[in-house]
């Protein structure tokens, strides 16, 4: 993967083979025993030696708000909970279980955002408008209706949000939205209708944003995204 911007977090638990992670601020190797999240909507290049290729164990796993903007390495140890966890879930998802996999996904998510993520935020009110946008991404979202979720005053409410996620309340947004257009196109859905389904009426808008946040054309992320571990 060459200067990739994924809508979702990959966990990448090493079991062998020769990896390298390359970002604007890491370069590193990849090493067995670790699990390894890396960020969304940040360019990284990731590849492996074809001589020694990866084994990995991994899954990809949307988060509210996102665990990482960077790579973050866990060191796992032999017999522990959390080895344990990551081969159950390997076991649920090769089985198609997605319920108990998702139980799980929210275990092992909440354990790391404890441990190895102090800093992210649980203010009450702007969990609220994370849930919010989460569940009406598909819908017409202004930040009025944001502050008023929140129930603040809207230059402070967006103050407040930049500073706890880094980003703006509508730059979040679309990418979320830009997230779901991902998932659509590459599940066969036509331009025209994932830009309806998320409420852009103008299919040539939602293209130019599509390009902004994944630095490619829809068509052109459809040709390089297929079957990506």
């Amino acid at each position: 993967m060459k200067d990739e911007i994924a809508s979702f977090h990959r966990f990448y638990y090493i079991l062998g083979g020769n990896a390298h992670y390359l970002s604007a601020t890491q370069d590193t190797d990849l090493l067995a025993g670790n699990l390894y999240i890396l960020p969304t909507f940040s360019s990284y290049t990731l590849w492996h030696d074809p001589k020694d290729p990866l084994e990995v164990i991994y899954f990809h796993i949307e988060i509210a708000p996102d665990i990482t903007d960077d790579l973050l390495r866990i060191p796992i140890n032999q017999n522990t909970l959390e080895l344990s966890l990551l081969h159950t879930m390997r076991y649920f998802s090769d089985i198609g279980d997605v319920q108990n996999l998702d139980e799980l996904c929210g275990i092992l998510v909440r354990y790391i955002a404890a441990v190895y993520c102090p800093t992210i935020v649980y203010d009450s009110r702007l969990v609220r408008v994370i849930r919010y946008i989460t569940q009406h991404t598909t819908e017409h979202i202004t930040v009025e209706n944001l502050a008023q979720i929140a129930c603040m005053e809207r230059a402070y409410f967006t103050r407040l949000f930049k500073k706890h996620y880094k980003t703006t309340p509508m730059k979040y947004v679309t990418q979320k939205k830009m997230a779901i257009a991902a998932k659509e196109l590459l599940s066969g859905a036509i331009i025209a209708d994932v830009s309806q389904m998320i409420s852009y009426e103008d299919e040539k808008a939602f293209s130019r944003v599509f390009k902004r946040v994944y630095g490619c054309s829809p068509s052109e992320y459809c040709k390089s995204h297929n079957r990506q571990p």
